[in-house]
C-alpha cells in the first residue's frame, strides 16, 4: 500500500544551497508526519500496510510532487471529497484559465473566480419547440419567471428568459418569444441557468417581431414602419420598447396593436396604464398612455389625431408584471 523506499533528501531536486529540500530537517519533518499518521491509523484499527519507522508516504498526484503525507486531500488540481454515493467531487480546483473554481461541474453549485454568474444545468434539456424545452423531474422551483438560461446548438451560446415552468411527468420550461434566438431541432448542450440580472454574456434586451397595428398604416393600407421593438425581463417585470412612424387611418385619439407573442400580464386589470405614449405629426405633440384591454394594446392620446396625419414618430416604453 505504501512505498518503503526514499530518495536521498540531501540531493532531491535541490537547485541552490538554500533550497529547503537540501536541509537536514526536511527528512525529520517526514519522519514526524509518518509517526502522526501511524498513530491515527492505529486508532482507526488499521494494522496492516503501516509504513515502517523512518519510511515515507509518497503521492504521485502532485505535479512535480515531493513526499505528500495526505494524498487523499490534495492533488495538483483540486481539493476533493466523496459524496454519500461514493463519487469523488471537486470542492476547489484551478481551471485551464487559472481561475479558482469552487464546486464540481456535477454539483448544483459551482462558482469560479471571477464568477461569470452562470450555474451548470446538470441535467438533460430536450427541445420541444422554438421557445420550450423539458427537464426530467419536478424542477419548477429551479426555473422561476425571470431566470436566465443559455445553451449551445453547435455554435456560440444562445440565450433566453423563463416566463413559465410547469410539471407533469417532466418539467416544461417556456421562454419569452423573441427574434434573436430560437431553439432549433437538435441537441441542447452546454446548458446553464442564472438568477442574476446580468450574468456574463447575457444580452438584456431581445428583439421582437413587429406587432400588427390598426388605426395607423403606411398611407397605402399596409403596416406602419416599426423601427424598433425590444423586450427585457427582470424578475417578474416585463418591459417593452417600441417606436416607429406612419399615417393615421381615421380621426381618433387612439391607435392600437395586437401581439399575442408578448408574455401574458399577471395581476393587471383591463385599461390599467402601463406606460407613457408619444406621437408627433410635424407640428403637434401628442402625449398619452399605453394601456391594454383584452388582447389589444392602445396608444391613447390627450387629443384627437386627424385622419391621414403623418406621424413622423411615435413610441412608448411600458412595463407590466408577468
Amino acid at each position: 500500500m505504501f512505498p518503503t523506499d526514499k530518495p536521498d533528501l540531501s540531493t532531491t531536486r535541490a537547485t541552490a544551497d538554500d533550497d529547503p529540500l537540501s536541509l537536514p530537517n526536511h527528512r525529520t519533518h517526514h519522519i514526524a508526519e509518518d509517526g502522526n499518521i501511524e498513530g491515527i491509523m492505529g486508532k482507526m484499527g488499521i494494522t496492516t500496510s503501516i509504513p515502517a519507522p523512518g519510511t515515507f508516504l509518497h503521492s504521485d498526484i502532485f505535479e512535480n510532487s515531493e513526499w505528500n503525507p495526505r494524498p487523499w486531500l490534495l492533488n495538483s488540481y483540486a481539493l476533493r471529497a466523496k459524496n454519500s454515493g461514493g463519487f469523488i467531487r471537486q470542492l476547489i480546483h484551478a481551471d485551464p484559465s487559472d481561475r479558482c473554481v469552487i464546486g464540481d461541474p456535477a454539483l448544483d453549485f459551482r462558482m469560479a473566480s471571477p464568477w461569470d454568474g452562470w450555474q451548470p444545468g446538470n441535467a438533460t434539456w430536450t427541445r420541444t419547440g422554438d421557445y420550450t424545452f423539458t427537464e426530467p423531474g419536478d424542477v419548477t422551483a429551479k426555473y422561476p419567471k425571470g431566470a436566465r438560461i443559455r445553451y449551445k446548438q453547435g455554435g456560440a451560446y444562445e440565450y433566453g428568459v423563463v416566463i413559465s415552468s410547469a410539471y407533469t411527468t417532466l418539467t416544461t420550461i417556456t421562454l419569452a418569444t423573441n427574434d434573436d434566438y430560437a431553439m432549433a431541432a437538435g441537441d441542447l448542450t452546454d446548458n446553464y441557468y442564472s438568477y442574476l440580472e446580468t450574468p456574463q454574456g447575457f444580452p438584456q434586451w431581445f428583439a421582437l417581431v413587429a406587432p400588427t397595428f390598426a388605426q395607423i398604416d403606411d398611407a397605402a393600407g399596409g403596416q406602419p414602419t416599426i423601427a424598433e421593438t425590444r423586450l427585457k425581463i427582470d424578475g417578474r417585470t416585463c418591459t417593452i420598447h417600441l417606436k416607429g412612424n406612419g399615417t393615421k387611418a381615421g380621426a381618433a385619439v387612439f391607435f392600437s396593436f395586437a401581439d399575442t407573442n408578448l408574455p401574458t400580464p399577471a395581476n393587471t386589470s383591463d385599461r390599467t396604464p402601463l406606460g407613457i405614449a408619444y406621437a408627433f405629426d410635424g407640428a403637434n405633440d401628442y402625449i398619452g398612455v399605453l394601456l391594454k384591454e383584452a388582447a389589444t394594446f392602445y396608444f391613447i392620446f390627450h387629443a384627437s389625431i386627424a385622419d391621414n396625419a403623418t406621424l413622423s414618430k411615435f413610441g412608448c416604453t411600458f412595463s407590466y408584471e408577468i
